[in-house]
């Protein structure tokens, strides 16, 4: 894959299931490019410790026409993270169930590689043998349903049965030109690039749908394995990506176990043209027999151990030095487990337990909310030795972890990756390899009977970390657990399957990735190959037993554009006893440049407290000093503060740092965090618009940071017509508008705020639909134009003007006329022309808008902007007064991108229906029309509507103007 074709996507940002709204993600040329990338070089995008998480990618919702029902058009949310990392250096305490805000790291979406389950990490050596960071691999997946469009002559819908015309919908399987569902993707370790890394197919054949299972990687052969979950096959991979090896446990691996092999069929496969095929039926799917269908993979003492559906079973066969597969497969294990759900991951720790993880049967809810049937899949634990003759005595029941709050705690999503333990305040311990379970999990905190010891959040979806010692009956409910949330929005508690895989780069000896292979008791080592020191956290003290023991932590989000940011600051008591007098702190944030001595405060503007028993100095002022009395920090328990901080005073200066410091007041422990400007704020609109008509301008948000930005943003739009601010533009509509205080119909200055979630490298977009009216002066021609906007805080935008359409923001003002735009922080401007209106009045023929721009559909792989032109075929002159007159024209899409819906507008009252191929409700006053339905590329519709006119004999004009959604 190379870097251009991932430039240039359009995405759709309004999100109907907000768990996957942060997806606007990572356009990995970004990776190559981004301000991440000198830091990338030298220490890649993973750290040792750090959990790579498959998941869904989430919705969309297009529009749609008025009754219809709004599932038939929701779609793969190709923005949505599909792929992500978490860091896991640091828990802020103790493992009481708590949720932890980890930092997040590289992410990839579903526009990039589609839905994908399974995922594995390389040794990490170059072609010299010299160490680095690993790489990443990915598995297509059909484990989050299989989607489905329909598209016909005159429109593109969401279907749930194939049929001719049908197609997977953008977002299923990845952008890149030969993705699809037999895919494994690539995600280099040191720069973050994607690339396709090999297509499986059988004898030349692709897969058809059900996609691949999971993958794993054997670092004494150096090659990667890879379950087929249409043929049934395990096909081994080179890391040049060629496949050097198959093997088919439905034939060896039954015949030389004495059982009735069960051969592939060709003939399972999906047809998208076969009605037969429906998205919501996953015995459709052509699926391999489960006698024959390997699932999960990891490779322990030169065998190479899979599951097996039918059972479930573990089976293992020998691998040669050299990665050839044996043909000595043998079963391992017959598992026992409440419910018959597949095995998706398996994993090994030195002493060489088996972890196992179960995932629900597919449900494939047509509505996206259950993708995997819920409260039943395990994540169970088979201890084994190793006999003389190289087989495994394995445990006669497995142990199992409760995962999640809800039912019998059997809330996993189908991963499982082990990693490493954590001191008392929750800072890793890399001298503690293999200590603690990870899982795949959903509503991981939902407890109507322990809500009030929980708090909140309530709903999460995401990672559970437990202790490897604390089997069931041990931990149950499991409150000695951490718990992580996917994209940290805390909602869809109706949502079943939407987490995947998970894997952890751990070096426990020679053990490497998510499958350790070698023994935790020694020392582990760096990415450079030396020996870590076990040592504590820099700030850690070991704890008195019978004393509070407080601990402070500062983060701080990606800044907003030009205006203000937050840090949190948060105490936390790991000791055994809650503090007798008040405990508090001193923040203070101040610029990585300016004056002599670490440059000058700036103002703090407000403080959030999350307790009443908060005390805190007035704002705004340039330092804060807050306390909290502590019975509020009984042991375990965390209080924070969010500090906004005013960076209007650094904002214009590129590459502008700052550090946010809080001093702790009893023993004066400091907590830094240090961010700079990782948004980027920009706007784009057509090279000309046209007077008289809606135009459409976009503004994006880019976060090159490496957390995710959440927070309010006060937007201040501007229109400058040459030279003058423009008087009565009227803003039709900003979308998507979910959430935002945007005035209907406002005309310009228009402000309004929205609440905003950019994840790292993501990105968010707004399209503003301007309707230009007619110019005075020439009829004919062209002027220049400037539209401006202003992103910022709402804490320094003017409260008064927010959402009343009307507001003046003197900056904004300020800066239309300025000589350079761009000089303002949180601003961008964007200059084009406006074409005066020069409508035809006579000769007779139906007027019509050669040429208009429309905004960009989402989801459907456009490439520019959209043209539609019209032509006519009309009567000229008439002879009677009140004889109707037909007017018929049409309509066609010259362009790349296809046109959801558009709208036609008339200058003639209608008293006949509207007729484009089909009959619609009829219009009567002008210039009202009425939504037309998809409009694919190179296809035409044509209009014949019934007009009546006046008096009289002789001419008459219809004008028509045209206007779209998506």
């Amino acid at each position: 894959m190379t870097q251009s074709s991932r430039l240039g996507l359009s995405f759709d940002s309004l999100i109907l299931a907000p768990r996957r709204a942060i997806l606007p993600i990572l356009l990995a040329a970004c990776a190559a490019v981004s301000p991440m990338s000198s830091s990338a070089q030298t220490k890649g995008i993973l750290q040792q410790g750090d959990a790579v998480v498959t998941a869904f990618s989430g919705v969309t919702q297009w529009r749609h026409p008025d009754g219809a029902d709004p599932v038939d058009y929701q779609i793969i949310n190709q923005q949505g993270v599909t792929l992500q990392v978490f860091a896991l250096s640091q828990m802020f305490g103790v493992d009481d169930a708590r949720q932890i805000p980890v930092e997040r790291g590289f992410a990839a979406s579903a526009a990039q590689i589609g839905q994908v389950f399974g995922v594995t990490l390389d040794d990490g050596l170059d072609a010299a043998g010299k160490p680095g960071a690993p790489n990443l691999y990915a598995t297509a997946t059909s484990a989050f349903g299989l989607q489905l469009l329909l598209e016909t002559d005159t429109e593109v819908t969401r279907t749930k049965t194939g049929g001719v015309g049908v197609r997977f919908m953008q977002g299923q399987f990845g952008a890149e030109d030969g993705a699809g569902p037999g895919t494994i993707w690539k995600v280099d370790g040191a720069t973050g690039v994607i690339s396709m890394f090999a297509n499986v197919t059988l004898n030349g054949v692709e897969n058809s749908g059900p996609a691949l299972g999971n993958i794993t990687f054997d670092p004494i052969s150096r090659r990667l394995f890879v379950s087929d979950l249409q043929t049934g096959m395990i096909h081994g991979f080179g890391l040049d990506g060629r496949e050097v090896d198959q093997f088919d446990h439905g034939v060896l691996a039954r015949t030389a176990t004495r059982l009735v092999p069960v051969a592939h069929d060709p003939a399972r496969r999906i047809a998208l043209t076969d009605p037969g095929f429906l998205a919501n039926e996953p015995a459709t799917w052509g699926f391999a027999l489960p006698e024959r269908q390997v699932w999960g993979l990891a490779v322990r003492d030169r065998r190479l151990f899979y599951s097996v559906s039918a059972g479930p079973e573990i089976w293992s066969v020998g691998l040669a030095l050299d990665g050839t597969i044996q043909k000595d497969a043998r079963v391992e294990i017959r598992v026992v487990a409440p419910v018959a759900d597949p095995v998706t991951d398996i994993t090994f720790d030195a002493d060489g337990s088996m972890f196992l993880a179960q995932r629900g049967a597919e449900a494939a809810a047509y509505d996206y909310t259950s993708l995997a049937t819920p409260e039943r899949a395990s994540v169970l634990v088979y201890t084994g030795k190793k006999r003389p003759d190289g087989t495994y005595e394995w445990a006669a029941d497995a142990g199992e972890y409760p995962v999640g709050f809800q039912g019998e705690n059997r809330n996993t999503n189908g991963g499982v990756a082990l990693g490493y333990g954590y001191y008392p305040d929750g800072f890793i311990k890399y001298d503690s390899c293999e200590a603690m379970v990870w899982s795949t999990g959903e509503m991981l905190r939902e407890s109507a009977e322990h809500a009030a010891r929980l708090g909140d959040p309530g709903v999460v979806h995401g990672l559970q970390g437990t202790d490897k010692t604390l089997i069931k009956p041990a931990n149950v409910p499991p409150f000695k657990s951490y718990h992580i949330d996917y994209d940290e929005l805390y909602t869809d508690d109706m949502f079943h399957g939407h987490m995947g895989d998970v894997a952890i780069w751990a070096k426990c000896g020679n053990a490497i990735g998510a499958t350790s292979t070698g023994g935790s008791s020694e020392t582990p080592i760096d990415v450079a190959g030396k020996p870590i020191k076990p040592t504590v956290p820099v700030g850690w003290t070991p704890r008195v037993p019978g004393q509070p023991d407080i601990k402070i932590s500062k983060t701080c989000s990606p800044a907003a554009f030009g205006g203000a940011l937050q840090c949190t600051v948060t105490l936390i008591n790991v000791g055994d006893v809650e503090p007798a007098a008040r405990v508090g702190f001193t923040d203070l944030a101040t610029p990585d440049f300016g004056v002599a001595g670490g440059g000058f405060p700036l103002v703090l503007l407000d403080a959030g407290l999350s307790d009443p028993n908060w005390v805190c100095s007035p704002l705004p002022a340039t330092s804060l000093t807050c306390s909290i009395a502590g019975a509020a920090l009984t042991p375990g328990k965390a209080q924070s503060v969010n500090v906004v901080v005013d960076i209007s005073a650094i904002a214009s200066q590129p590459g502008w740092q700052l550090t946010n410091s809080a001093t702790l007041s009893t023993n004066g422990t400091k907590a830094t965090a240090t961010v700079g400007d990782t948004l980027v704020l920009s706007k784009t609109a057509p090279a000309t618009c046209r007077a008289d008509e809606v135009c459409t301008f976009t503004i994006s948000m880019t976060n090159f940071g490496l957390s995710t930005f959440s927070g309010t943003l006060a937007f201040s739009d501007d229109l400058n017509i040459d030279g003058q601010l423009a008087s009565g533009v009227v803003v039709d509509g900003v979308f998507p508008s979910q959430g935002c205080s945007i005035p209907s119909g406002g005309n310009l200055p228009l402000e309004w705020e929205c609440p905003i979630t950019i994840p790292s490298f993501g990105i968010k977009t707004f399209e503003v639909d301007m309707f230009i009216p007619k110019l005075s002066g020439p009829a004919a021609g062209s002027v220049p134009a400037r539209n401006c906007v202003v992103a910022t805080s709402p804490f320094l935008a003017p409260a008064s003007n927010i959402g009343s359409g009307q507001g003046t923001s003197p900056v904004l003002s300020n800066m239309l006329t300025a000589p350079n735009p761009a000089a303002a922080p949180g601003m961008v401007c964007v200059d084009f022309q406006i074409e005066a209106a020069n409508p035809v009045l006579a000769p007779p023929p139906l007027v019509g808008l050669p040429k208009s721009p429309f905004p960009m559909p989402p989801g459907l792989g456009c490439k520019g902007r959209p043209e539609i032109v019209i032509s006519s075929v009309n009567p000229g002159t008439f002879s009677s007064a009140g004889v109707p007159i037909d007017f018929e024209y049409t309509v066609t899409n010259k362009t790349s991108c296809d046109i959801f819906m558009f709208r036609v507008f008339e200058s003639l009252p209608m008293t006949g229906p509207i007729l484009c191929d089909s009959s619609v409700s009829p219009q009567p006053s002008p210039f009202v029309g009425t939504w037309l339905g998809m409009l694919p590329v190179n296809r035409s519709v044509v209009c014949r509507n019934t007009h009546v006119t006046v008096s009289g004999t002789g001419s008459i004009s219809n004008q028509v103007r045209l206007d779209s959604r998506w």
